[in-house]
């Protein structure tokens, strides 16, 4: 049980949290299941990206970071080293690890179409990821 709360603890500082939904709780005009790499070095299924109108949540069992658009400094398209889909990579600066998105490569083209829309810079060559 200390070390959850610590694990916690230490989440709470070193993510991104930023409000992103509605003031009235809307819900995201777009809601996507996959995996997620946050924070560690190894990838968590049933993972959740939703995009905002104000930016994008990426939550996974035990944990979740959230950042505006203008938060976000550049998105990714990344190829895994096991050659099952794509993934985008979220960097912020002032964040340490990016925040990863796994995914059908359609899918994540479409992620970076709509961050391109909103003002990320955008990175469509397919960096290798392990």
């Amino acid at each position: 049980m200390a070390l959850w709360a610590l694990f916690q603890r230490w989440q709470q500082k070193a993510l991104p949290h930023s409000p992103v939904r509605d003031a009235a709780g809307g819900h995201p005009f777009l809601e996507l299941v996959g995996g997620a790499r946050i924070l560690v070095n190894y990838s968590i299924p049933f993972a959740r990206l939703r995009l905002w109108e104000r930016g994008i949540s990426l939550s996974a069992p035990g944990t979740t970071a959230s950042l505006t658009w203008l938060e976000i400094s550049r998105a990714v398209l990344i190829k895994p080293a096991v050659p099952i889909g794509s993934g985008v990579e979220f960097q912020a600066s002032g964040y340490g690890l990016p925040i990863i998105y796994w995914g059908r490569r359609a899918v994540c083209l479409q992620v970076l179409d709509i961050c391109e829309q909103r003002g990320v810079q955008v990175d469509r060559k397919g960096r290798l990821r392990v």
